[in-house]
């Protein structure tokens, strides 16, 4: 006999025959892929906005063009500058670049002889590099590197929700399946009083059994079609929480019908507590929830190295070349005494900023280390979180193991007293009350067979969502 399948030789009848194929866990998981779930539709959004903000972060790397022109047509000095140029900062030890071209016209002031070219104008390019501060990190930089934390969060997130949506689909599930065969015990049980009730009703007009057994088998009738009606809603009831997550190809929730439950529930394997080691392995490295606070420590962590370093002082090395195109400026032309341009300049020169107390750098780096250290003790506590949910489940687990095998026995002492009590009433040495007791007992005994079966596959569903392996 399968599991879960009334038995042909009780009180209760054969599982319904199922018109198509049966519903599956595998079915429903899979009807929530490509975001078609909210919850990991709004996953996915969430690491979308976090691709987003990385994007933007990491464009302040883009190199930024410049044009101006000034020209003074009055005044004693009659002079004019085109100046075109292109600066690049870059994340490779927080050096910049520049580069660009410049050109002046008429005649420049001695303070402003740095605006004087040649004819034919001047190239130049350059660097500013930092030594100490803003060198191994600046605040670009960390905002890139936390931005793509971020996105790592974000995906971990969407692994966790997506951990928990299956378990929940899991959960309903097997709960629809538990309705569904506890439907037709009660109809099964249903089905046998009416039929011993028209035995009945002839045995009483023959004179061969008191009027009162038929009005106690009608009672028994009426009690079994009431408990039939409430395991008909419960079954309507776990449909419409199992269409939360049967979702069809637009994504809308579609109610699963009676004709697709299966026929019974699997067959439960026992745990190995073998494989309880790696799992608790597992998922205190790999558990997507775990690895979403690693992502957060790694940003605290940018966080504290940043302000570590804004203590530093400000030490940067610069650079420059020019190169002047051309045989004379409009410069010499209007004061001869000006000295000929030479048409290369190479310089190099460097700044030093120090601040002279350092309390609010030294404020900032203490807030980011300890910021740190409470991320880091939040992943202690939810690693050995994770162990705990893994061992609570795996206990949980092998107990609905034992209580099916219990349950089991329980149900087959149950039906053969039944057997035994109707075959006694059908000899007439027992009567209507006892063979009704008798079947109900034998029902109730199905019932928590049923029962622990599912609750079994719950359990199994909650050990492989602690260890982070998943039903999929």
């Amino acid at each position: 006999m399968e599991v879960g399948a009334p038995d042909m030789g009780t009180m209760l009848n054969p599982p319904r025959p199922r018109t198509g194929p049966s519903l599956t866990l595998g079915t429903v998981l899979r009807s929530m892929d490509d975001g078609k779930h909210p919850k990991l539709e709004e996953a996915e959004a969430k690491i979308e906005a976090a691709e987003g903000k990385l994007q933007s972060k990491e464009g302040v790397f883009d190199p930024k063009a410049k044009v101006s022109f000034k020209t003074q047509p009055l005044g004693y000095y009659d002079k004019g500058n085109f100046d075109a140029l292109i600066t690049q900062d870059s994340p490779l030890w927080g050096a910049s670049f520049y580069a660009g071209y410049r050109r002046s016209v008429g005649s420049f002031p001695t303070y402003d002889g740095q605006y004087v070219t040649l004819n034919g104008g001047e190239f130049r390019a350059g660097f500013d590099l930092p030594v100490w501060r803003g060198g191994p990190i600046d605040q670009r930089r960390a905002d890139i590197n936390q931005a793509e934390l971020a996105v790592t969060g974000a995906e971990r997130d969407r692994d966790m929700t997506e951990l928990l949506v299956d378990n929940a689909a899991a959960y309903a599930y097997w709960s629809w399946v538990e309705a569904g065969l506890m439907l037709e015990i009660n109809e099964g049980l249903l089905e046998v009083a009416d039929r011993r009730n028209q035995g009945l009703v002839r045995r009483i007009e023959e004179g061969a059994a008191p009027e009162i057994e038929g009005i106690d088998n009608q009672r028994t009738v009426f009690d079994r079609r009431t408990k039939v009606i409430a395991a008909r809603r419960k079954l309507e009831t776990a449909a419409i929480k199992l269409s939360l997550y049967l979702r069809d190809a637009e994504g809308r929730t579609r109610r699963p019908g009676r004709e697709q439950l299966p026929a019974a529930i699997p067959e439960p394997d026992e745990p190995d507590a073998a494989q309880l080691g790696d799992d608790i392995r597992l998922a205190t490295k790999k558990r997507a929830d775990v690895r979403a606070l690693q992502a957060q420590v790694d940003q605290a962590q940018v966080e504290a190295d940043l302000r570590d370093n804004q203590v530093a002082p400000q030490v940067n090395i610069l650079g420059w070349v020019s190169q002047d195109i051309g045989s004379v400026s409009l410069q010499d032309k209007a004061h001869t005494e000006t000295p000929q341009l030479r048409p290369f300049d190479l310089g190099v020169g460097i700044s030093v900023e120090i601040p002279l107390l350092l309390r609010k750098d030294r404020g900032n780096s203490a807030a980011a280390r300890g910021k740190l250290g409470a991320a880091r003790a939040k992943m202690r506590w939810q690693r050995d979180q994770a162990e705990a949910d893994v061992r609570q489940a795996f206990a949980n687990l092998r107990a609905a193991y034992e209580t099916v095998s219990l349950a089991r026995d329980t149900r087959k002492a149950a039906e053969a007293l039944a057997r035994a009590e109707r075959r006694k009433f059908a000899l007439g040495s027992s009567d209507i009350l006892y063979v009704n007791i008798r079947e109900l007992y034998a029902a109730e005994a199905a019932t928590k067979e049923i029962k622990a079966l599912a609750d079994y596959q719950r359990a199994l569903a909650d050990y492989r969502t602690a260890s982070g392996r998943g039903l999929r």
